[in-house]
């Protein structure tokens, strides 16, 4: 009795072993095909984020006064303006 209920689980454990390697086996997509697939996620996004970037033409809003508002955090002079300053002092950091 002891010998069978061994057997069983014997079979039962090499059963379940070869159901892991399929099944791993299965679902691990090849490494060509991953690298291809964020190849296709890196066109896909580098298109839809450079297509028309030079439009518009024209200084667009407050973009005219970022230059203004460099040359004011260089001098070290003080003035109020009503967005965050990060984007102002890394403009003021490219023309140092």
């Amino acid at each position: 009795m002891c010998s069978s209920r061994e057997a069983n689980i014997a079979t039962i454990s090499s059963t379940t072993t070869t159901l892991s390697k399929v099944t791993k086996t299965a679902l691990t997509p090849p490494p060509f095909f991953l690298s291809l697939q964020v190849l296709l996620l890196l066109l896909a996004g580098l298109g839809t984020r450079l297509s028309g970037l030079d439009q518009p033409r024209n200084v667009v809003f407050d973009e005219m006064h970022y230059g203004k508002y460099a040359s004011l955090y260089l001098r070290g002079t003080f003035f109020f303006d009503s967005n965050p300053p990060l984007g102002k002092m890394m403009a003021a950091g490219a023309a140092w």
